[in-house]
């Protein structure tokens, strides 16, 4: 793209990445504050841990249906997308709050600082029933911005390290200046770990199109667009145990 459209795109994605940008993402702990106080997380080292399978976690979970609300963007895409996201945290009532609060959160931001998205309101709201999931909104506002799928997966992920860490510092599990250092490591292996679950995501959709979609004459009956898979068992156990915490600083 042109040197003007690029330096606009990147202004857009430094204030989404910037942590005064007000989406309340910085509100959750994607489970950490459980982790700290079960014993689960007590070093860096236990923390670097927390982060790489949170990582790994959310990117399996999320990274394709962020990538079909983008590639699609529309409101029946979105609606659909929403229902699917909406399905697959059932079983999570806590993750599910927390996504529907940073949905609408990032929502609210993203009204306020980008006039191509103000006027979404108007016609989010006639979509019923829309829970407001902040995947699939997440890649459908930030297509609408005009920012390359690329570069909003990978967003996405930078924005779990930063709140994460942003948590970390603020349950006394490392200091700022450290957790600086553990963000530049992880930030720099982002693009491999999507690759890698992107990899595997597209082994297994071939193989459920061609296994375990057909009907009796052997022909696909639907194919698999998209794949919301959980990696770790054990995280969505601490996410969601948090609201039976004795005490809380986090909303996840």
């Amino acid at each position: 793209c042109p040197p003007r459209v690029r330096s606009v795109m990147d202004t857009v994605v430094w204030q989404i990445a910037d942590s005064s940008f007000p989406a309340g993402t910085l509100n959750h702990s994607l489970g950490l504050e459980t982790a700290v106080q079960s014993g689960r997380v007590k070093s860096v080292e236990d923390l670097k841990r927390f982060i790489a399978e949170t990582l790994h976690s959310q990117c399996c979970l999320f990274s394709s249906i962020i990538a079909a609300a983008h590639q699609r963007h529309s409101f029946p895409a979105l609606l659909e997308f929403d229902q699917a996201c909406d399905a697959a945290l059932a079983s999570n009532h806590v993750a599910r709050k927390s996504s529907i609060a940073q949905g609408r959160g990032f929502l609210a931001a993203s009204s306020a600082a980008f006039e191509r998205v103000s006027s979404l309101k108007k016609d989010l709201r006639a979509l019923q029933p829309l829970h407001y999931h902040f995947a699939p909104l997440f890649g459908f506002i930030c297509a609408r911005l005009g920012l390359p799928i690329e570069t909003v997966k990978s967003l996405f992920l930078f924005l779990t390290l930063r709140s994460i860490l942003s948590a970390a510092v603020r349950l006394g599990v490392c200091g700022p200046l450290e957790g600086q250092g553990v963000q530049a490591k992880f930030a720099s292996e982002l693009h491999a770990l999507r690759m890698n679950v992107e990899e595997k995501n597209t082994i297994r959709q071939e193989e459920e199109n061609e296994w375990g979609w057909m009907d009796e004459g052997g022909q696909v009956k639907e194919e698999v667009t998209f794949g919301i898979v959980s990696s770790s068992p054990i995280l969505d156990l601490l996410q969601g145990s948090h609201d039976r915490l004795q005490s809380r600083l986090f909303s996840s």
